[in-house]
């Protein structure tokens, strides 16, 4: 194989099968916001992010990029369509004032007391973060340790 066959091979596999785009490190947008599509399929339709996938750059965000997935039933021997949303990359959206109906510019600020908020580019308020969903604790089973004893010191270091 001659050198610019295989340049030409090692670029095809770069483009194809090495991932280019890196995981953003600061994330303007959180779970619980409203955002407004900008571009692709779904533009101008509105949700709210329901789940981040920071490895991949992407939300997943109520209503928006629904597809058809089939699962099987085996009860009834027969598959049904199932209508869920997939992810769609974090530069479509943006995010949306709810009192105004406009999408929102931010930049990341400080306030006096040194806390990282996100600030509205147009209007320079404070745009506060939602709360977290909170995670549901599951009830312990037999199979589980109580936490008193995986605090316990079992293990004495010998001298």
């Amino acid at each position: 194989m001659s050198s610019h066959a295989y340049h030409r091979r090692a670029k095809y596999f770069d483009k194809v099968f090495l991932r280019r785009d890196r995981p953003f490190r600061v994330w303007k947008v959180s779970v619980g916001d409203p955002v407004l599509v900008m571009r692709g399929r779904d533009k101008g339709r509105h949700g709210v992010v329901l789940e981040i996938l920071k490895n991949r750059n992407k939300l997943i965000v109520e209503g928006i990029n629904k597809r058809a997935r089939a699962t099987y039933n085996p009860d009834e021997f027969r598959s049904d369509l199932q209508w869920r949303e997939s992810p769609i990359h974090v530069s479509n959206v943006s995010l949306l004032n709810t009192a105004s109906g406009q999408p929102y510019k931010i930049r990341m600020g400080y306030l006096p007391d040194g806390t990282k908020v996100r600030v509205c580019k147009k209007t320079q308020s404070v745009i506060p973060r939602p709360p977290l969903p909170e995670k549901p604790v599951q009830p312990l089973t037999e199979k589980d340790t109580a936490p008193e004893l995986v605090l316990k010191r079992t293990f004495e270091k010998p001298q």
